[in-house]
């Protein structure tokens, strides 16, 4: 019989990689997770990195100060990531960077849908947007960015940068 915290532990580790967009590999590579402190709840469900934590499986690559996993019927069902700033780097099915940080990330494992909370910034090819909010669907491949603006508050609005085509640029001698 398994270590308890092992055997919750285990589902998690054979995860398909956390975010949906990753190249099709990124979910046959074994994941690593680090941190200075873990905490396993069974009853709960649910296991809490502390310090410092990365997570690597294939391109995918997460820094955080603290990542909760949520199971739910012995599957990853959503993932918590806080950090100053959280930071997130996975290559997509077409071996293209995509980045996010923020101070808070909520990942749901059904729906794709990733959201940034905090000071968020998302660079994928052609384009980088910030803001106070952005909900990435992996599925659809969608993006909602919001201000979330309060009243009183200015000069909080999205900010989208268009990023030029590298083969167009002329190359130097």
């Amino acid at each position: 019989m398994l270590y308890q915290p092992l055997k919750f532990l285990l589902p998690l580790l054979l995860l398909v990689s956390p975010l949906g967009w990753s190249i099709q590999s990124d979910r046959q590579q074994p994941a690593t997770i680090e941190a200075d402190r873990v905490e396993f709840d069974d009853q709960q469900k649910l296991s809490v990195y502390k310090g410092n934590v990365i997570f690597i499986q294939g391109s995918t690559k997460i820094n955080a100060e603290e990542m909760t996993l949520y199971n739910k019927n012995g599957q990853l069902d959503r993932l918590r990531i806080e950090g100053k700033p959280a930071k997130f780097s996975q290559l997509d099915d077409n071996g293209n960077p995509v980045d996010a940080n923020s101070a808070l990330m909520h990942y749901h494992t059904d729906s794709g849908l990733l959201k940034l909370r905090g000071n968020a910034q998302l660079t994928r090819p052609g384009e980088s947007i910030q803001s106070e909010q952005i909900d990435y669907n992996s599925k659809d491949k969608t993006v909602l960015a919001n201000s979330d603006n309060k009243k009183g508050q200015k000069n909080r609005r999205v900010k989208i940068i268009l990023l030029p085509n590298k083969s167009n640029t002329p190359s130097t001698p």
